[in-house]
Protein backbone atom coordinates (compact mmCIF):
# COMPACT_ATOMS: atom_id res chain seq x y z
CA UNK A 1 0.00 0.00 0.00
CA UNK A 2 1.28 3.45 -0.89
CA UNK A 3 1.43 5.93 1.97
CA UNK A 4 1.38 9.69 1.19
CA UNK A 5 4.87 11.09 0.98
CA UNK A 6 6.60 7.72 1.28
CA UNK A 7 9.59 7.05 -0.93
CA UNK A 8 9.63 3.79 -2.85
CA UNK A 9 12.72 2.39 -4.52
CA UNK A 10 11.35 -0.31 -6.78
CA UNK A 11 13.18 -3.51 -7.51
CA UNK A 12 12.06 -6.05 -10.02
CA UNK A 13 13.92 -9.19 -11.07
CA UNK A 14 11.64 -11.06 -13.44
CA UNK A 15 14.42 -13.07 -15.03
CA UNK A 16 16.64 -15.45 -13.12
CA UNK A 17 19.71 -17.26 -14.37
CA UNK A 18 20.67 -20.34 -12.39
CA UNK A 19 24.44 -20.56 -11.97
CA UNK A 20 26.13 -23.89 -12.46
CA UNK A 21 25.16 -26.12 -9.56
CA UNK A 22 23.66 -23.25 -7.55
CA UNK A 23 20.48 -21.40 -6.78
CA UNK A 24 19.02 -18.83 -9.13
CA UNK A 25 20.45 -15.32 -8.96
CA UNK A 26 18.93 -12.16 -10.30
CA UNK A 27 20.04 -10.71 -13.61
CA UNK A 28 19.33 -7.15 -12.50
CA UNK A 29 18.96 -5.49 -9.12
CA UNK A 30 19.36 -1.75 -9.63
CA UNK A 31 17.74 1.35 -8.11
CA UNK A 32 18.48 4.12 -10.62
CA UNK A 33 15.11 5.85 -10.32
CA UNK A 34 12.82 7.05 -7.55
CA UNK A 35 9.16 6.14 -7.49
CA UNK A 36 7.12 8.30 -5.14
CA UNK A 37 3.61 8.06 -3.88
CA UNK A 38 1.89 11.38 -3.59
CA UNK A 39 -0.40 13.59 -1.60
CA UNK A 40 -1.78 16.71 -3.21
CA UNK A 41 -1.88 20.02 -1.34
CA UNK A 42 -4.37 21.62 -3.74
CA UNK A 43 -7.84 20.04 -3.65
CA UNK A 44 -9.40 22.08 -6.48
CA UNK A 45 -10.45 19.86 -9.40
CA UNK A 46 -10.30 21.28 -12.89
CA UNK A 47 -12.26 20.17 -15.92
CA UNK A 48 -9.82 21.84 -18.32
CA UNK A 49 -6.04 21.96 -18.51
CA UNK A 50 -4.19 24.80 -16.84
CA UNK A 51 -3.62 27.97 -18.85
CA UNK A 52 -0.31 29.58 -19.70
CA UNK A 53 0.85 31.81 -16.84
CA UNK A 54 -1.15 30.00 -14.15
CA UNK A 55 0.56 28.64 -11.06
CA UNK A 56 1.44 24.95 -11.19
CA UNK A 57 -0.23 23.16 -8.25
CA UNK A 58 2.10 21.75 -5.61
CA UNK A 59 2.09 18.18 -4.28
CA UNK A 60 4.15 15.97 -2.00
CA UNK A 61 6.97 14.00 -3.63
CA UNK A 62 8.38 12.00 -0.73
CA UNK A 63 11.55 12.41 1.30
CA UNK A 64 9.82 15.30 3.03
CA UNK A 65 9.81 17.52 -0.07
CA UNK A 66 7.07 19.05 -2.12
CA UNK A 67 7.20 19.30 -5.91
CA UNK A 68 8.18 22.97 -5.87
CA UNK A 69 10.81 22.36 -3.18
CA UNK A 70 12.26 19.58 -5.33
CA UNK A 71 12.29 21.83 -8.40
CA UNK A 72 14.34 24.39 -6.46
CA UNK A 73 13.67 27.17 -8.95
CA UNK A 74 14.54 25.11 -12.04
CA UNK A 75 12.72 24.93 -15.32
CA UNK A 76 10.84 21.62 -15.15
CA UNK A 77 9.00 19.41 -17.63
CA UNK A 78 6.13 17.44 -16.08
CA UNK A 79 5.06 14.52 -18.27
CA UNK A 80 1.85 12.56 -17.73
CA UNK A 81 1.92 9.05 -19.16
CA UNK A 82 0.29 5.62 -19.03
CA UNK A 83 2.10 2.49 -17.90
CA UNK A 84 1.99 -0.63 -20.09
CA UNK A 85 1.22 1.49 -23.17
CA UNK A 86 3.18 0.91 -26.40
CA UNK A 87 3.30 4.64 -27.14
CA UNK A 88 4.52 5.64 -23.68
CA UNK A 89 7.00 2.76 -23.66
CA UNK A 90 8.83 3.96 -26.76
CA UNK A 91 8.52 7.55 -25.51
CA UNK A 92 10.32 6.59 -22.31
CA UNK A 93 13.08 5.01 -24.37
CA UNK A 94 13.54 8.31 -26.22
CA UNK A 95 13.31 10.38 -23.03
CA UNK A 96 15.95 8.20 -21.37
CA UNK A 97 18.25 8.87 -24.33
CA UNK A 98 17.77 12.63 -23.93
CA UNK A 99 17.74 12.78 -20.12
CA UNK A 100 21.40 13.75 -19.99
CA UNK A 101 20.76 16.75 -22.26
CA UNK A 102 17.89 17.94 -20.04
CA UNK A 103 20.13 17.51 -17.00
CA UNK A 104 23.06 19.36 -18.55
CA UNK A 105 20.75 22.34 -19.15
CA UNK A 106 19.44 22.05 -15.55
CA UNK A 107 15.91 21.29 -16.72
CA UNK A 108 14.11 18.96 -14.34
CA UNK A 109 12.04 15.97 -15.47
CA UNK A 110 9.19 14.32 -13.58
CA UNK A 111 6.62 11.78 -14.76
CA UNK A 112 3.04 11.47 -13.48
CA UNK A 113 1.34 8.06 -13.77
CA UNK A 114 -2.18 7.15 -12.67
CA UNK A 115 -1.80 3.39 -12.94
CA UNK A 116 -1.91 0.96 -9.98
CA UNK A 117 1.42 0.56 -8.20
CA UNK A 118 1.95 -3.03 -9.35
CA UNK A 119 1.32 -2.09 -12.98
CA UNK A 120 3.92 0.68 -12.72
CA UNK A 121 6.39 -1.70 -11.07
CA UNK A 122 5.90 -4.24 -13.83
CA UNK A 123 6.22 -1.62 -16.56
CA UNK A 124 9.45 -0.18 -15.19
CA UNK A 125 10.81 -3.69 -15.02
CA UNK A 126 9.83 -4.28 -18.64
CA UNK A 127 11.63 -1.08 -19.65
CA UNK A 128 14.76 -2.30 -17.92
CA UNK A 129 14.54 -5.79 -19.41
CA UNK A 130 13.61 -4.87 -22.97
CA UNK A 131 15.39 -1.54 -23.48
CA UNK A 132 17.97 -1.40 -20.64
CA UNK A 133 16.18 1.77 -19.49
CA UNK A 134 16.55 2.87 -15.87
CA UNK A 135 14.81 6.26 -15.58
CA UNK A 136 16.94 8.74 -13.66
CA UNK A 137 14.09 11.15 -12.96
CA UNK A 138 11.27 10.94 -10.35
CA UNK A 139 8.11 9.01 -11.19
CA UNK A 140 4.96 9.95 -9.27
CA UNK A 141 2.12 7.54 -8.56
CA UNK A 142 -1.25 9.29 -8.81
CA UNK A 143 -3.56 6.29 -8.85
CA UNK A 144 -6.46 8.27 -7.39
CA UNK A 145 -5.98 11.09 -9.94
CA UNK A 146 -5.77 13.72 -7.19
CA UNK A 147 -2.78 15.46 -8.79
CA UNK A 148 -4.14 15.01 -12.31
CA UNK A 149 -7.39 16.67 -11.24
CA UNK A 150 -5.63 19.83 -10.07
CA UNK A 151 -3.78 20.07 -13.39
CA UNK A 152 -6.93 19.41 -15.45
CA UNK A 153 -5.50 16.14 -16.75
CA UNK A 154 -8.39 13.79 -15.98
CA UNK A 155 -9.79 12.51 -19.27
CA UNK A 156 -13.39 12.83 -20.43
CA UNK A 157 -14.32 9.48 -18.87
CA UNK A 158 -13.36 10.82 -15.45
CA UNK A 159 -11.31 7.70 -14.72
CA UNK A 160 -8.14 8.08 -16.81
CA UNK A 161 -5.23 10.41 -17.37
CA UNK A 162 -4.70 12.71 -20.34
CA UNK A 163 -1.22 12.44 -21.83
CA UNK A 164 0.31 15.88 -21.58
CA UNK A 165 3.62 17.70 -21.28
CA UNK A 166 3.74 20.80 -19.08
CA UNK A 167 6.72 23.14 -18.89
CA UNK A 168 6.99 25.04 -15.59
CA UNK A 169 9.20 28.10 -15.19
CA UNK A 170 11.42 28.95 -12.17
CA UNK A 171 8.57 30.95 -10.60
CA UNK A 172 6.28 27.92 -10.73
CA UNK A 173 4.09 29.17 -13.57
CA UNK A 174 2.99 27.28 -16.67
CA UNK A 175 5.28 28.31 -19.53
CA UNK A 176 4.13 25.84 -22.21
CA UNK A 177 1.81 22.85 -22.42
CA UNK A 178 0.41 20.39 -24.92
CA UNK A 179 -1.76 17.26 -24.89
CA UNK A 180 -1.37 14.14 -27.02
CA UNK A 181 -3.58 11.20 -28.05
CA UNK A 182 -2.48 7.77 -26.88
CA UNK A 183 -1.82 6.78 -30.51
CA UNK A 184 0.87 9.37 -31.25
CA UNK A 185 4.29 9.59 -29.63
CA UNK A 186 5.75 12.84 -28.34
CA UNK A 187 8.92 14.43 -29.68
CA UNK A 188 11.07 15.09 -26.62
CA UNK A 189 13.80 16.73 -28.68
CA UNK A 190 11.25 19.39 -29.58
CA UNK A 191 10.23 19.71 -25.93
CA UNK A 192 13.85 20.31 -24.98
CA UNK A 193 14.09 22.92 -27.73
CA UNK A 194 10.93 24.66 -26.48
CA UNK A 195 12.24 24.64 -22.90
CA UNK A 196 15.50 26.25 -24.01
CA UNK A 197 13.64 28.77 -26.16
CA UNK A 198 11.28 29.67 -23.30
CA UNK A 199 14.25 30.12 -21.00
CA UNK A 200 15.88 32.47 -23.51
CA UNK A 201 12.80 34.58 -24.13
CA UNK A 202 12.10 34.84 -20.40
CA UNK A 203 15.34 36.80 -19.96
CA UNK A 204 15.95 38.44 -23.36
CA UNK A 205 13.59 40.67 -25.33
CA UNK A 206 13.43 38.32 -28.30
CA UNK A 207 11.15 35.72 -29.89
CA UNK A 208 12.29 32.47 -31.46
CA UNK A 209 11.36 31.14 -34.93
CA UNK A 210 10.41 27.48 -35.37
CA UNK A 211 13.91 26.48 -36.49
CA UNK A 212 15.69 28.12 -33.54
CA UNK A 213 18.22 26.06 -31.59
CA UNK A 214 21.21 26.85 -29.40
CA UNK A 215 23.34 26.41 -32.51
CA UNK A 216 21.18 28.65 -34.67
CA UNK A 217 21.04 31.99 -32.92
CA UNK A 218 18.84 33.90 -35.34
CA UNK A 219 15.88 35.33 -33.42
CA UNK A 220 13.17 37.93 -33.88
CA UNK A 221 12.52 41.15 -31.99
CA UNK A 222 9.12 41.88 -30.47
CA UNK A 223 7.18 44.83 -31.94
CA UNK A 224 7.15 46.42 -28.48
CA UNK A 225 10.94 46.99 -28.66
CA UNK A 226 11.61 50.41 -30.28
CA UNK A 227 14.05 50.36 -33.16
CA UNK A 228 16.30 52.93 -31.49
CA UNK A 229 16.63 50.68 -28.44
CA UNK A 230 17.10 47.58 -30.59
CA UNK A 231 20.06 49.19 -32.34
CA UNK A 232 21.68 49.93 -28.98
CA UNK A 233 21.09 46.40 -27.69
CA UNK A 234 22.22 44.65 -30.88
CA UNK A 235 25.16 46.52 -32.31
CA UNK A 236 25.78 43.64 -34.73
CA UNK A 237 22.82 44.96 -36.71
CA UNK A 238 19.09 44.48 -37.05
CA UNK A 239 17.68 42.89 -40.21
CA UNK A 240 14.37 44.70 -40.87
CA UNK A 241 11.97 42.80 -43.15
CA UNK A 242 8.86 44.65 -41.97
CA UNK A 243 8.38 47.05 -39.08
CA UNK A 244 6.88 44.13 -37.14
CA UNK A 245 9.36 41.51 -38.44
CA UNK A 246 12.98 42.16 -37.44
CA UNK A 247 15.80 39.65 -36.98
CA UNK A 248 19.06 39.67 -35.07
CA UNK A 249 21.77 37.03 -34.67
CA UNK A 250 22.67 36.05 -31.13
CA UNK A 251 25.92 34.29 -30.20
CA UNK A 252 25.58 30.52 -30.53
CA UNK A 253 26.87 27.86 -28.18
Amino acid sequence: MFAPGQLFRLRRSPKHVPPAGGAATTVRDKEPYKFFSQSCFCKARRTKMLNLGENAPDFAMGEGKSFHEWRAGRWTLLISAKALSPTCTVEFAELARLAGEFSSEDIGLVTLLCDPAQAVTNWLGDLADDFAIHPSWPIISDSDLSIAATYGLVDSSGTGLQRASILIDPQGKIAALSAYPITNGRNFSEMLRIALAARLTATDRVATPPEWTLKNGRVMLPPSLPQSEAEKLYSQGVDIVRPYLRFVDLPVS
